[in-house]
This record gives structure tokens, C-alpha cells and sequence, in this order.
């Protein structure tokens, strides 16, 4: 929930953290430049109107399981299989949004006013933006950052 609620995950915040330490590792080389995107990214991130699908999803495996399960116990083996299976089927996103108890259990979840699909191929551009940044400076040795 939240990751939900930050639009981020935990994944990407400790990359941001680990990055940042990396710049910040040598204080004669800091590279401000780097800090200021990765900060302004992370600004970016935490301000997204609409919930990102893969969080949604998240929650959703929370909310629905089959029959087999028990509804005391998550089992993630087997919700990370109804993730996979929902990301592949088309309009998944837009059905938990608007047909399904979600919304109702987190009233902030909304749908884009336009086309939902073109929304998402937007976040995901942004994703891989902000995920650029991160995977250059967590690529690289700290002593070649400021370069």
C-alpha cells in the first residue's frame, strides 16, 4: 500500500538511496548535477496523479485470490503468477480501476480522463527516465562519477 500511496517502490527508493551514497562517497568529486537529477526524478516520481499499473497490480493480488488460497495467508509464489497473468491480459488496468472494489477501498485510485493505454505508455517512458540516471551511476566505480 505504500508504494501505492508514494508511487514508488521500495526497489527504486533503494537504488536512489544507494546512488546518491555513491556520489556522495568521495566529498572531493561530489557531482552536483547527478544529485540534483536524481533528486528531481524522485520529486517527479512522488508526484504522479494515477496510480502506476505495477502497483496497482500489487494490491489487487492482495484483494482477489482464487479459491485455492487462503484469504488468512498471502501467498506471493502465487500472486506474482495472477500479476504476471493480469499485466499480459489487455485492459486489466482499467478493470480493477473502475470495476472492482479498489476503488471503493482506495478512493485516490483514478483512471486518466483520456485514453488509459497512451497514460501508461507515458508512465513508462518516465519510468525508464527516471531509471536511467539511477542505473548509470550505479554502473559505474564512485571515483568515475564526476565525469
Amino acid at each position: 500500500m505504500e508504494e501505492l500511496l508514494m508511487r514508488c517502490s521500495a526497489e527504486y527508493l533503494n537504488a536512489h538511496i544507494e546512488a546518491v551514497e555513491k556520489i556522495l562517497s568521495d566529498p572531493k568529486k561530489i557531482n552536483i548535477g547527478k544529485l540534483y537529477i536524481l533528486n528531481n526524478n524522485l520529486r517527479e516520481r512522488v508526484s504522479l496523479t494515477i496510480a502506476l499499473p505495477k502497483h496497482v497490480f500489487k494490491l489487487a493480488s492482495v484483494v482477489f485470490f482464487t479459491k485455492d488460497e487462503s484469504p488468512f495467508m498471502y501467498d506471493s509464489a502465487a500472486a506474482n503468477k495472477r500479476i504476471k497473468t493480469w499485466v499480459e491480459a489487455d485492459g486489466m488496468y482499467d478493470f480493477f480501476l473502475q470495476r472492482t472494489p479498489l476503488k471503493t477501498l482506495v478512493p485516490f485510485l483514478q483512471l486518466p480522463d483520456s485514453n488509459s493505454k497512451n497514460y501508461l505508455a507515458v508512465q513508462e517512458k518516465i519510468n525508464q527516465l527516471h531509471l536511467k540516471p539511477l542505473s548509470e551511476v550505479l554502473s559505474r566505480p564512485a571515483s568515475t562519477i564526476d565525469t
